[in-house]
């Protein structure tokens, strides 16, 4: 389970931390969900609390001023069984990235970076036989961060991947890196 506080006095994100019944890593029952609610409305009535399974079946908590532009926390569907295109290959992430051509870095979220939130955007993508990404499939990473991450992903263009001189497509693992060390101070 990860726990964010955005667009909170860090005052009041000591007192969310000290109250809330739940840490990092513990696993997320329906009666901690209402425990943790419980002590939200005590600090402050009118913080919203979102609840999210992740691809991954990790649990994510975030918690806010309600009217927060949280586009990138909205529910999301359960993620669906990714079904790789038929006569694709599978190649590991770390060989596709050699043969990156093209890479658009994503822009840090301003909320995330207002947030001090950070980390790794994971994506299962299917590269075509041109070296495009055609499609593209969050599989686990900080919502703040995922929109931004899929915007830029979606334009990176590869190398083509070649089986016995025949172009194919590729499912790959991406992985996009967001750290604050990499934003300009302001």
């Amino acid at each position: 389970m990860g726990i964010e506080i955005v667009g909170l006095s860090d005052s009041v994100k000591q007192e969310l931390l000290a109250t809330i019944p739940a840490r990092v890593g513990e696993p997320f029952t329906p009666e901690l969900s209402s425990r943790v609610r419980e002590a939200v409305r005590k600090v402050d009535e009118h913080l919203a609390l979102g609840v999210m399974l992740t691809g991954a079946a990790e649990v994510r908590l975030l918690i806010t001023v309600p009217g927060d532009r949280l586009a990138t926390f909205a529910p999301q569907p359960a993620p669906r069984p990714f079904t790789p295109p038929a006569g694709a290959i599978r190649v590991e992430g770390n060989v596709t990235q050699a043969k990156l051509l093209t890479h658009i870095t994503p822009a840090y979220p301003a909320l995330a970076k207002a947030a001090r939130v950070q980390g790794v955007v994971r994506f299962d993508a299917v590269i075509g036989k041109d070296g495009h990404v055609i499609s593209i499939r969050l599989t686990s990473g900080r919502p703040l961060l995922a929109q931004a991450a899929m915007e830029a992903v979606r334009q990176w263009v590869y190398e083509p991947t070649l089986l016995n001189g025949n172009a194919v497509e590729v499912v790959t693992t991406v992985d996009v890196n967001f750290t604050l060390s990499q934003t300009v101070p302001e």
